[in-house]
């Protein structure tokens, strides 16, 4: 047995054949090339796929507001209708606030005690209403007011339509006309 290893002599290589280094090359790169296609068609589909998911937030955020808006425009219709109502109320109706204050104001001139019993007025600004008073005096001096010119300027007609003394002092007035 040989205790040695002789670095002088050559040993015999197996020869390899260029057509098989050749093939083992062009698999060499052909893999490679096949990794690197791989790796590029991942990225791209992974950069698609973030863009979707980006689009679907997106998407959902809008179809959210779209929801909201739909929402507020259901509340904007029905405040267009009620603010329509009310115009047509508006327009339709007649204005009690000036008659009811200038009989109050009449009644405070004419006595403290006097009261008014109705008031009736319609859309179309005709109206009726009952006082009732307590002193001949206070009699006078209401009836003294309403024929003022001040008083009578604000009504196309005005007339009594009933008088009537109560045994207990009480005088009525009805009152019916149009307020122009």
């Amino acid at each position: 047995m040989k205790k040695g290893i002789n670095l002088f002599r050559h040993q015999k290589r197996l020869s390899v054949s260029p057509i098989f280094i050749l093939i083992r090359n062009l698999s060499l790169v052909g893999a490679f090339l096949t990794f690197v296609a791989f790796v590029f068609i991942n990225s791209r589909l992974l950069k698609v796929s973030r863009i979707n998911i980006d689009l679907l937030q997106q998407k959902k955020t809008l179809l959210e507001d779209i929801l909201k808006q739909k929402d507020n425009e259901a509340k904007i219709n029905f405040f267009k209708v009620k603010l329509s109502q009310l115009e047509n109320f508006s327009q339709e109706n007649a204005d009690f606030k000036p008659l009811y204050f200038l009989l109050k104001d009449s009644f405070i001139k004419a006595s403290e005690s006097s009261t008014i019993e109705q008031l009736t007025i319609d859309n179309k600004k005709k109206f009726s209403f009952k006082i009732n008073l307590e002193k001949f005096e206070d009699f006078v001096n209401y009836v003294n007011t309403i024929t003022s010119p001040k008083y009578v300027q604000l009504f196309n007609e005005l007339s009594v339509s009933n008088f009537s003394y109560e045994g207990n002092k009480t005088y009525s007035l009805v009152f019916f006309g149009s307020l122009k």
